[in-house]
């Protein structure tokens, strides 16, 4: 895969710098153990359209898809934080497995 640089392609407000916070699992009485978080990479992230298919237009609020020149490593429910400032800043889940775009990795993600 060709890695190209973010830059000119996408307008800047759309690119953000994402925090996963990892889930430590649970301890042996099934306490949940401290979580860790690590910066991903730049991303791209947009906004969702609406589910019916006669009206792709219709943006909603709750739903967008990240983009990735690289994996993530990123699993169904994870949590995602967009720093505030950043475009569609807040705390987000993964919703499903990433998939592939032409560039790298995509993943739905719904407001958390």
């Amino acid at each position: 895969m060709v890695k190209h640089a973010l830059g000119w392609l996408y307008p800047d407000t759309w690119k953000v710098t994402p925090t996963l916070h990892d889930h430590a699992g649970t301890d042996a009485r099934g306490n949940p153990l401290p979580s860790t978080t690590r910066e991903l990479p730049e991303c791209l992230i947009a906004p969702g359209n609406g589910s019916d298919p006669a009206d792709q237009s219709a943006v909603v609020e709750g739903i967008a898809t990240l983009y990735s020149q690289e994996p993530l490593g990123l699993a169904n429910r994870d949590v995602l934080t967009i720093p505030e400032g950043q475009y569609l800043a807040g705390r987000w889940l993964v919703d499903g497995r990433p998939g592939q775009w032409p560039l790298g990795d995509a993943v739905r993600l719904v407001r958390g």
